[in-house]
């Protein structure tokens, strides 16, 4: 019933349109200039919920750590960021009558068509005048067009439940990959446990890097390895060790000689964090490991096993 209704008013404002082609014409323009603070609305919108989703998460994280005073100030920044992000409404122009309304939908159609369909309008009666509203429209839809094409070029649209469930995001916002690592992360903190990979020959120093422990989780780890003894030794060709450097952002050759797997439990005691530099294979502070697995350091722990640090294996390469 409501559909049958819009679609009655729309087919009267075109109507309306054909009849009073000069408020046609008005009303396309008026509809081709409110793009811009349509557009800017959505922006905001959507940079205020990405900003909203972030503080979330780093809320999140906060009460795993143990600081809820801090994930209860940050989750009130977040509700403060989603509440000024609803009350964006820029200034738009409004139609003062059916005909201009009826421009408007035309426009919307001409430029939804651009793409060389065309509009199908010929068969309606007063097509020729609607004819001459449509590529009038047309010809100024296009020229916005490419100035739009280009102001928009830098954003990507994705679908989802914000606002009228179309979000606007710049490229810069996170890739799926990251976004991926860092739920694997925040479940690693959950489990308060991570899992390292270390040079054999680095048991000769008292603890596994001078300024910080890299761990990863399980997958990221352990998933190389099909079949593993619960302590003792394996053997795996070189191949599969170029892989695990490759994907763990090692220099090649770093892992040859042979490597330890160890499971470091009570992560969250000792000041979990992202690393803030790194090789040349460094992908920067929170994008993770090229491989996609999640990547954080923590205080360096000891290369003896101890309570919270346990050797589960070792690797020997087959050259």
């Amino acid at each position: 019933m409501k559909f049958e209704k819009w679609l009655n008013k729309t087919f009267f404002n075109i109507q309306e349109a054909i009849a009073h082609p000069s408020d046609a014409l008005l009303g396309a323009a008026k509809g081709i200039a409110n793009i811009p603070p349509q557009l800017a609305e959505l922006l905001l919108k959507g940079a205020a919920e990405q900003q909203a989703a972030e503080l979330h998460e780093a809320a999140a994280i906060q009460a795993l750590l143990g600081s809820n005073r801090t994930a209860q100030e940050m989750g009130k920044l977040a509700e403060a960021s989603q509440n000024a992000g609803s009350k964006f409404d820029l200034p738009k122009f409004k139609m003062r009558n059916a005909a201009e309304e009826g421009g408007d939908t035309v426009a919307t159609i001409a430029q939804l068509f651009l793409g060389g369909v065309g509009v199908a309008k010929t068969a309606i009666t007063g097509a020729v005048k609607l004819t001459y509203v449509t590529e009038t429209v047309t010809k100024t839809a296009e020229e916005f067009a490419v100035q739009m094409t280009k102001a928009v070029e830098p954003l990507v649209v994705t679908a989802g439940s914000v606002g009228d469930g179309v979000r606007i995001v710049g490229r810069s916002a996170v890739p799926p990959r990251v976004l991926a690592a860092r739920a694997r992360q925040v479940k690693m903190l959950e489990d308060n446990v991570g899992y390292n990979i270390s040079p054999t020959a680095w048991d000769a120093y008292p603890t596994i890097g001078r300024n910080g422990t890299f761990i990863s989780d399980a997958e990221g780890i352990l998933s190389y390895f099909k079949k593993y003894p619960a302590s003792g030794e394996i053997t795996v060709p070189e191949s599969l060790v170029s892989t695990i450097e490759a994907e763990n952002g090692l220099v090649p050759g770093t892992l040859k000689d042979g490597f330890k797997v160890r499971k470091i439990t009570l992560i969250r005691d000792a000041a979990p964090r992202s690393p803030l530099e790194g090789n040349q294979y460094f992908l920067g502070k929170g994008n993770h490991l090229p491989g996609g697995s999640p990547e954080l350091v923590i205080d360096s722990v000891p290369t003896i096993d101890n309570s919270n640090v346990k050797t589960i294996f070792e690797v020997k390469v087959d050259k």
